[in-house]
């Protein structure tokens, strides 16, 4: 009875571990990462390279700001278009200021 028990963990433990594994694979092949709604041309890209700051934008920060823009979203009502036009001008300007 003691080896019953013994395989049926084991068994038990492959199916989870091949279930945990195949739904890692699914979620890899069909999640792809969505492209960015701006670009840099190579002339932009280059001018971007040379800009050397000692500034930094910390996890802190951005959470501060994030929750400022959703307070504004809130206390103004702002529409479903006009708070997603804010949110993505917030995304695009956090990425500007990673990539400088």
């Amino acid at each position: 009875m003691q080896n019953f028990k013994k395989y049926s963990l084991i068994i038990f433990a492959i199916i989870v571990l091949g279930l945990l594994i195949a739904g890692v694979m699914h979620f890899y092949q069909t999640h792809t990462t969505l492209p960015t709604y701006f670009s840099y041309n190579k002339a932009e890209q280059n001018k971007l390279d040379e800009l050397n700051s000692d500034q930094e934008i910390t996890a802190g920060s951005l959470r501060r700001w994030d929750n400022v823009l959703l307070n504004l979203i809130k206390e103004y009502k702002f529409g479903d278009i006009l708070a997603a036009c804010c949110q993505g001008h917030k995304t695009a300007d956090k990425r500007r200021r990673i990539m400088v």
